[in-house]
């Protein structure tokens, strides 16, 4: 198994990671683990509200809002402690909901009425629902696309969560500074795949568990153990 050599509390700037694979392949496994130790964050979920449902089991004293308004009001009560906060979007206004959140949190890390170089990492689970293949091109200042090519800079790390990797928008990938692929169902999504890993045969070989991530230009295959 890969060794723990990214703790994403201690990078100067932020990362900003990719996590792709389909259901049960260990992709959210693999989220939890690299946001662990993280003091300030915030979930974006899917409408299946998965981290809503576990974020109990998963997260210490996670708060779970399905608006603006109250994540704003959690953030700014809980900034000092720290804080694990699940936004759970409405069921058709994913994208546009994506887009305030990731406004909000680049405002405030932005000094937004708090002066801080404390760093904050914000997880974007489904990625494909809500930040889609051609979102740019009808809206080319989504908060999300803005949130991955500037947070670097603002010590946001940013990680997103996929089953698809071909429908995700571009813009966003393009940014991504590490790429975790776990084990694909779509043929679409293993040509995908390939384009970035060079080894087809071994992304149709996989077992779930196993991954493959990009990395500094370096390509490694982690087995499960």
């Amino acid at each position: 198994m890969e060794k723990n050599k990214k703790d994403i509390r201690n990078q100067t700037e932020g990362r900003r990671i990719g996590i792709f694979g389909a259901s049960g392949c260990g992709k959210t496994h693999k989220g939890r683990e690299l946001i662990r130790n993280t003091n300030r964050l915030i979930v974006f979920d899917s409408i299946l509200a998965e981290w809503r449902d576990n974020g109990r089991h998963w997260l210490p004293s996670v708060v779970c809002v399905d608006n603006v308004f109250d994540l704003k009001k959690t953030v700014l009560k809980r900034w000092y402690k720290g804080f694990k906060i699940v936004f759970v979007p409405t069921m058709g206004r994913e994208k546009k909901q994506l887009d305030e959140v990731a406004r909000y949190i680049l405002a405030i890390q932005s000094g937004f009425g708090i002066t801080h170089n404390a760093k904050l990492t914000f997880l974007i689970d489904e990625a494909q629902e809500c930040i889609p293949s051609g979102t740019a091109q009808t809206w080319p200042n989504h908060g999300a696309i803005t949130l991955a090519r500037m947070g670097r800079k603002k010590g946001i790390n940013l990680l997103c969560l996929s089953q698809r990797i071909k429908t995700v928008d571009i813009n966003l990938r393009a940014n991504l500074n590490d790429t975790y692929i776990f084990r694909l169902e779509e043929l679409a999504d293993i040509n995908e795949a390939n384009q970035i890993i060079h080894d087809k045969e071994g992304l149709l070989k996989m077992k779930d568990f196993d991954y493959y991530l990009k990395s500094n230009g370096q390509i490694k295959f982690f087995k499960k153990s």
